[in-house]
């Protein structure tokens, strides 16, 4: 006789084209579960984007007119098509990927349907005083989000933290996000460089820091390229405060991105908030040590001399400096690299991340 497989429906702001943490966490973790029905509400945003179409193993329908004004209206038109579906379908799960725009839509949903199960992934980088400012006016009901599900993910032990000074009282685990260790890996033969090469991956934006690594480049007393993978609104006055020395590549694909992870000699990123850093996680499979703040999810995963080193926060001097220590201190470097990479295989591949999701869907939809 089959098994009935469960229809679990994904509320996420946004999905590919548009990717980030959270729209690569979806996908791998989806890809491993196709023992499920997976719908996804998300955003048009776009003329361009299709109003339903298949992706894995996803059946993605875009709320909204392909523009701006989808993304306020995301919770209302979310829940009025999740409405439609459901009397279809039947969804015994509600999943809201990140507590903003999915969050309040899963949980307007949970409040119409309350027999459908609600957990909720916690993904987000900003600061507690950036959330303030964009939720004062309406508090009360942005903690909402956070005291009603059934069940909260959160990708770092921080916002684990973050969600029970929200109120939340029940079931709660830490599932990071994860590295495809088949595409981020060592690359062997890469040449040797006449100048030391410093890689970032991020968004263009202030939590990221990228400023203070821009500003370290005059502390450095080694002939060294700063190379910034990404884009965003500080880009132009990125540009215009960067020397020589810094090289701005824009958004790359994830093999490119590789290619100048195996090239360079570090990776740093002097994050002022970060929820987890993905960035982290696939240069220290690639092999490159990592420098970075001891703000957010960071420590999970970077311990300071053993999977890479920690620099002050909003401090170029420092970020140099234990730049040129990774740069000049081999043993130090061989100890980072080789621990980093086991600590990422060990608990950061997409396999083992689907697994711990899976639980958490059995356990709710039981």
């Amino acid at each position: 006789m089959p098994v009935t497989r469960r229809n679990i429906l994904i509320f996420s702001l946004t999905f590919y084209p548009y990717v980030g943490g959270a729209e690569v966490a979806i996908k791998e973790i989806t890809d491993r579960l196709p023992h499920y029905n997976w719908t996804m509400i998300t955003a048009r945003l776009d003329k361009k984007n299709p109003a339903e179409e298949q992706m894995g193993n996803i059946k993605v329908i875009r709320v909204g007119w392909g523009g701006k004004l989808d993304k306020y209206l995301f919770p209302w038109l979310a829940v009025k098509k999740a409405k439609t579906l459901h009397a279809k379908k039947n969804f015994k799960v509600a999943w809201g990927m990140m507590a903003f725009w999915a969050g309040w839509a899963a949980l307007k949903f949970k409040e119409m349907f309350p027999e459908v199960k609600y957990v909720l992934t916690l993904q987000s980088g900003d600061s507690d005083e950036f959330i303030r400012r964009r939720t004062w006016f309406w508090a009360k009901r942005y903690a909402q989000i956070y005291q009603k599900p059934d069940y909260i993910t959160a990708i770092s032990n921080y916002l684990i933290e973050r969600a029970k000074k929200f109120g939340y009282a029940g079931d709660i685990t830490r599932i990071p996000n994860g590295v495809d260790l088949k595409l981020f890996m060592c690359r062997p033969g890469v040449p040797h460089k006449d100048k030391a090469v410093i890689v970032t991956t991020s968004r263009l934006v202030e939590k990221n820091g990228i400023e203070d690594l821009i500003k370290s480049s005059e502390y450095l007393q080694i002939p060294h390229e700063i190379r910034i993978i990404g884009a965003g609104k500080l880009e132009n006055s990125l540009k215009a405060m960067a020397g020589e020395h810094v090289k701005f590549l824009g958004n790359l694909n994830h093999d490119e991105i590789v290619d100048n992870l195996c090239e360079a000699d570090v990776f740093a990123r002097p994050s002022l908030s970060e929820g987890l850093g993905n960035a982290f996680l696939e240069a220290m499979a690639v092999g490159v040590p990592v420098v970075g703040t001891k703000v957010g999810g960071i420590p999970d995963f970077l311990e300071d001399r053993k999977t890479g080193l920690f620099c002050e926060v909003s401090n170029p001097q420092s970020i140099a400096e234990k730049i040129e220590e990774l740069l000049n201190d081999k043993a130090l470097r061989g100890t980072i690299v080789k621990s980093a990479r086991e600590l990422i295989e060990k608990y950061y591949g997409w396999d083992q991340i689907s697994q711990s999701m899976d639980k958490v869907f059995q356990e709710v939809a039981s």
